[in-house]
């Protein structure tokens, strides 16, 4: 095979040539800064405002509610801190406050909140059940009269399984509302009453799944560019209008003050553009296609001897993740294979797939989201994700299905 076949989309995506076409501009001719007040800094101010209205429009939030990062890990660092920082400048100490979360979160939400545990910040890590998916009566019932922010991810970047968003937001707008009503507060977010609020990551789902606010009920939640064929180095945080964060950064007052900088007008005009190209009506023929390449290669593999599928099947599971474990099945006669002995052995045939986790490469360990799921130790170390896209095709699919049949023989 003289060309190689690109199967890791859920690490990311190639730019849509779309993408890279609305970007071009903002290279050159309408390079200036966005502060500025002459007409090079107003055209870049008008592209950076009707790229925040095209995003706000696709969220279903006001345009003053997104605000652009650099990436999704430094948005959800800014969605933690930005609640704890904020209640710290009110006067309540780290040891007085609580945290709900999954124990499959990203890394970026599990690293941020043990950062803060060492300074005091009391954390509870819900586990979800072996198919990946948190149950919203767990979440509600770790909830405590201390807890400020719920943090469960939208859809598992390893596994793919979707959370149950809605019902979860529903369980943490049920405590709001019970802990103001002992409080005596005549309304949420009243002064004196300790906040709760619910964030989720996104990132894997915003093309593939419904992300308006009031579709779901959050209060925060993470995007990103380049996981749905935009730029890297582009992220964005939604707040809603009565979450009161803590500054990111502080210098010129960009981003509505809260984090100054001047801002990645290319990337933010890129960012659009991809989120633009999520509402075009072909986008759910892309969806669907996906959906059925995908279930064309679980179907296909877990049918080989010792191949093992994690994580759910059907709507519970997103489009384009297939996620297996090779050897080691109970009863299976296969031998236990290494992620790291598949991964290389598929990229030396021309196949571009990966062990888990991008944002974790180099770990030796077990992945520790098939851990909480339950997974052996032997079996984590044996898994592999394969994830496909909109630039997919069928001859791909059916060659790597035929790479990974004689690298199991």
């Amino acid at each position: 095979m003289s060309e190689r076949v690109y199967l890791d989309y859920i690490a990311t995506t190639p730019v849509d040539p779309a993408v890279v076409q609305a970007m071009e501009p903002f290279f050159h001719g309408t390079f200036g800064n966005p502060s500025s007040v002459h007409t090079y800094g107003q055209e870049a101010k008008i592209a950076l405002d009707k790229a925040r209205d095209t995003v706000a429009g696709f969220f279903g939030v006001k345009s003053s509610e997104v605000l652009f990062t650099g990436s999704a890990t430094e948005a959800d660092n800014w969605a933690i801190r930005g609640v704890i920082d904020r209640l710290g400048e009110l006067g309540y100490s780290m040891d007085r406050l609580h945290v709900v979360t999954s124990a499959i979160e990203h890394k970026a939400v599990l690293e941020t909140l043990r950062a803060m545990e060492k300074r005091g910040l009391r954390v509870t890590y819900v586990r979800p059940d072996r198919e990946g998916v948190v149950d919203a009566g767990a979440v509600g019932a770790a909830i405590q009269e201390n807890t400020v922010l719920v943090s469960v991810m939208y859809v598992n970047n390893e596994v793919g399984s979707i959370q149950p968003i809605r019902e979860i937001a529903g369980v943490v707008a049920e405590a709001r509302k019970t802990r103001y009503a002992k409080q005596g507060a005549a309304a949420a977010h009243t002064a004196g009453s300790l906040p709760l609020y619910f964030h989720t990551d996104a990132v894997q789902g915003v093309q593939f799944l419904d992300c308006r606010a009031d579709a779901l009920g959050y209060d925060l939640l993470t995007f990103s560019g380049h996981k749905i064929y935009g730029p890297k180095g582009i992220g964005g945080l939604v707040v809603r209008g009565h979450v009161d964060l803590a500054p990111l950064i502080f210098g010129g007052g960009q981003e509505d003050g809260q984090r100054s900088g001047t801002e990645n007008v290319a990337g933010i005009v890129g960012l659009a553009a991809a989120i633009a190209l999520l509402k075009k009506p072909q986008h759910q023929s892309e969806i669907d296609r996906i959906a059925t390449f995908s279930n064309s290669i679980i179907t296909t593999i877990v049918g080989i001897d010792g191949v093992t599928l994690n994580g759910p099947q059907g709507a519970k599971r997103i489009q384009n993740n297939i996620h297996v474990t090779v050897g080691g099945r109970a009863g299976s006669s296969g031998t236990v294979r290494d992620s790291e002995t598949l991964v290389i052995g598929l990229d030396m045939k021309g196949f571009a797939v990966s062990a888990g986790s991008a944002c974790s490469a180099g770990a030796l360990e077990p992945s520790y989201v098939l851990r909480a799921m339950g997974v052996p130790a032997a079996q984590a170390k044996s898994a592999l994700r394969i994830s496909i896209g909109r630039f997919t095709t069928q001859e791909e699919i059916e060659l790597f299905l035929q790479a990974f049949r004689a690298m199991l023989k």
